[in-house]
């Protein structure tokens, strides 16, 4: 068999996928400025929607768009308790923006989550004197 290789230009734009944590660190952090934020590109990952449902419980508007989140931070005191779905990211993050609140803050979650140990949570709040509850090491998180 006798092959023959030819060269040949290409060219174009390839759009590399978005990094999921930063997203999610963008929209925490979208959500606690006061303002307007625009991110783009962050991609539609549970986790990045598990976000921005979670700041969206805080009180802060999010208008998604194909290629873009607008937020409109200024979190407020939630009325429920936070539900972090399936993002244990989310809920090492937003536990610590819980504890800046004085009033009691719950964050919960769902399916493996719940069966998760949440000890590293809870010892490096108490670390920064913040007080952290757990249920014997598992979810629900009180803060």
């Amino acid at each position: 068999m006798i092959f023959s290789i030819k060269g040949s230009r290409v060219s174009g734009t390839i759009m590399a996928p978005a990094s999921k944590s930063h997203a999610q660190r963008a929209i925490a952090i979208a959500g606690i400025a006061n303002g307007e934020s625009v991110i783009n590109g962050c991609g539609n990952s549970q986790d990045v929607k598990a976000a921005i449902e979670i700041v969206r419980s805080f009180g802060v508007v999010v208008k998604e768009f194909p290629d873009k989140l607008i937020v409109t931070g200024g979190m407020k005191y939630p009325n429920s308790p936070i539900d972090c779905f399936e993002s244990g990211f989310c809920l090492r993050m937003f536990s610590s923006i819980a504890g800046t609140f004085s009033n009691p803050i719950t964050l919960t979650g769902q399916r493996s989550l719940v069966n998760r140990s949440m000890h590293m949570v809870e010892h490096a709040l108490a670390a920064l004197g913040v007080d952290c509850r757990t249920n014997k090491g598992k979810l629900p998180i009180k803060v």
